[in-house]
């Protein structure tokens, strides 16, 4: 995961995060588990399940910070709104082809202008 690597060397330069990595949902699990090996100083959450477990999260999200923050495509854009009013550092898309069939360049503009 080359990308943890990258993480860790824009926080070894003074940029905290938060960072955001948008992924297919059947890699979701090893990103996660890739963060808690590989940067164990990081700390990360995912964004994903039913509505009750996504209200939960966000609850923990406005009473906590996160180094990364893990999604997948259809979370994203199901929940653009919730992403596009973070400030994110860095945003990793993991295998970015599919994004397009998903994600229109409209949907990511809230985030590429902050």
């Amino acid at each position: 995961m080359c990308r943890l690597s990258l993480f860790a060397h824009i926080r070894e330069t003074g940029v905290k995060g938060p960072f955001l990595v948008i992924c297919p949902l059947s890699v979701l699990p090893a990103w996660m588990n890739e963060i808690a090996r590989w940067t164990p100083s990081f700390s990360a959450i995912r964004i994903h399940g039913v509505v009750a477990d996504r209200a939960r999260v966000k609850a923990l999200c406005r009473e906590n910070s996160y180094d990364i923050y893990v999604t997948n495509y259809e979370r994203f854009v199901g929940d653009r709104h919730w992403f596009a009013n973070r400030v994110w550092k860095y945003v990793v898309v993991d295998e970015g082809m599919p994004i397009g069939t998903v994600v229109a360049p409209a949907d990511c503009r809230p985030l590429l202008e902050e």
